[in-house]
């Protein structure tokens, strides 16, 4: 597939007017005595904020820090559905953010819907858990909500024992790299959006087989094998 930048085929929306308004947002939050104001360079504070006020706004600007890669996967998914993936990849030129970074927020934000997140878990809880099943992930963040905090070696503890519980079957997994080995022979013979959407698929399939301790059935990297030259002199 080629780069992102090197594609004529893309539907374009207005960049410039995009960066002109990524400098106004956020704007700012009056409290009583005062005002936060987010800028480009900092934090500045107007007037005199209570103490409260104070505690209260740093504890926002925390929430904020702790679920940011949250937040961007929900709005990216919403303009992934809404605009298509032309849209959505362009904003990387806003961002600054690398390719992969946005797809993982976006596969984040799909396995974990706002309806089942819980208020304070930090962003890489639900990374952690997100090879589990939706019975197993439940219980971790269960756990954590009643306790308040969970250290991360004990979320990946209690992944594995989770993990252990239901292990699937050696049968699963080896169905699992045929079908992988099935989308290297077909990656040529696609477009590049059908290439696309079976990186997604061969990603998580990877990523299925590292989480089950299978990470010697992965022999290649992050995506099919691009095996269109291979393919042109075999014919």
């Amino acid at each position: 597939m080629a780069p992102l930048r090197e594609r004529q085929d893309l539907v374009q929306f207005d960049r410039h007017q995009a960066r002109e308004l990524a400098a106004t947002v956020p704007a700012g939050s009056e409290v009583e005595g005062g005002e936060f104001r987010i800028t480009g360079t900092g934090l500045e504070i107007l007037g005199q904020p209570s103490p409260e006020s104070c505690a209260a706004y740093m504890a926002y600007l925390l929430q904020m820090h702790n679920l940011t890669m949250l937040y961007v996967g929900d709005l990216a998914l919403w303009m992934w559905n809404t605009y298509g993936e032309d849209i959505t990849l362009q904003v990387l030129d806003v961002t600054g953010w690398q390719e992969e970074t946005l797809r993982r927020a976006i596969r984040l934000c799909s396995r974990f819907p706002p309806g089942r997140r819980r208020s304070g878990v930090p962003t890489w809880v639900y990374e952690e858990i997100g090879a589990l099943d939706h019975e197993s992930q439940e219980v971790v963040l269960d756990e954590i909500e009643e306790e308040g905090y969970m250290p991360r070696e004990e979320v990946r503890a209690r992944r594995r024992v989770l993990r252990d519980d239901k292990q699937h079957p050696d049968e699963i997994l080896l169905l699992v790299v045929h079908i992988r080995q099935t989308l290297d022979k077909l990656f040529p013979l696609c477009s590049e959006a059908e290439q696309a959407y079976l990186k997604n698929i061969h990603a998580e399939l990877r990523d299925l087989l590292i989480e089950r301790g299978k990470s010697c059935l992965v022999t290649d990297s992050s995506k099919p094998t691009n095996n269109a030259e291979t393919h042109t002199k075999q014919s």
